[in-house]
This record gives structure tokens, C-alpha cells and sequence, in this order.
């Protein structure tokens, strides 16, 4: 995808009425830099953080997974995002699940 393309579609992101919190972990943390750069990010995101050390994600998932890297523990702290998004949100504002 060529950089016009990305800038594209985080404009379009951060022209909708979306708001989130977005907990992210390892390589997806690239994507967090690419919504943070192109002006309406702060319509778009309420929160961002990144549990990289296996401590930060057990205190964020309060437990030690049973793996780090698996779609369990991604559902769950997306669960976790979701319900934080909705505490930071703004009223009427559309929080995607």
C-alpha cells in the first residue's frame, strides 16, 4: 500500500464519527504511528498503549496468559479496548466492536 493510500485511509478514519482505545502489541504497534500522524487523530483516538514487556501485559489483562502471542489474549485485550472506549468516549460518538 503506497503512502498516499495509508494517508487515504486514516483520513477517512479520522473523518467518521468512530472514537477508540486501542491496546496494541508487537508489530501492530506500527499502525498506532501511521493514525497518530495525519491531523484528526485526537477525533479518533482516546487512548493508546502499547503492554510490549510480559509484565505491562499481565497487569493490562490482570493474569498471566497462557500465551502471549495468541488470539485469546488479543480478544481479550480487545475486550478490555472496547470497554475502555466506551468510559472515554464521547456521548452519541460511535465505538466500534
Amino acid at each position: 500500500m503506497t503512502d498516499v493510500c495509508i494517508r487515504a485511509v486514516v483520513e477517512s478514519i479520522h473523518s467518521s464519527p468512530t472514537q477508540a482505545v486501542l491496546y496494541l502489541s508487537g508489530g501492530a504497534s506500527l499502525a498506532l504511528g501511521l493514525l497518530m500522524s495525519v491531523p484528526g487523530a485526537s477525533n479518533t483516538v482516546l487512548e493508546a498503549v502499547v503492554p510490549y514487556s510480559r509484565m505491562s501485559m499481565i497487569q493490562l489483562l490482570t493474569k498471566i496468559p497462557a500465551k502471549y502471542c495468541s488470539q485469546q489474549t488479543a480478544d481479550e485485550m480487545a475486550l478490555l479496548a472496547y470497554n475502555r472506549a466506551l468510559k472515554l468516549s464521547s456521548p452519541g460518538s460511535e465505538v466500534p466492536i
